[in-house]
């Protein structure tokens, strides 16, 4: 929560600011690394660094994640 965390909540609100305000420099170097230099395509990288979650985790989210335990 961000009750009471007047540094924190500001700091994310700058930086959404400073995202919304640079989209179009952000959005051309991004298609510059996906025809240039990215060498490895989503079907061969993702697999291995996402997997499945069951409905705990999910459960967890809308309860907190504190008492989540990953199988």
């Amino acid at each position: 929560m961000l009750i009471g965390r007047f540094g924190i909540a500001g700091a994310v609100q700058k930086a959404i600011w400073w995202n919304i305000v640079h989209i179009s420099e952000t959005l051309t170097k991004r298609a510059h690394v996906q025809k240039y230099i990215r060498t490895v395509t989503d079907d061969d990288f993702l697999p291995a660094v996402t997997r499945s979650v069951g409905l705990d985790y999910y459960k967890g989210l809308l309860t907190g994640l504190e008492n989540y335990e990953d199988d």
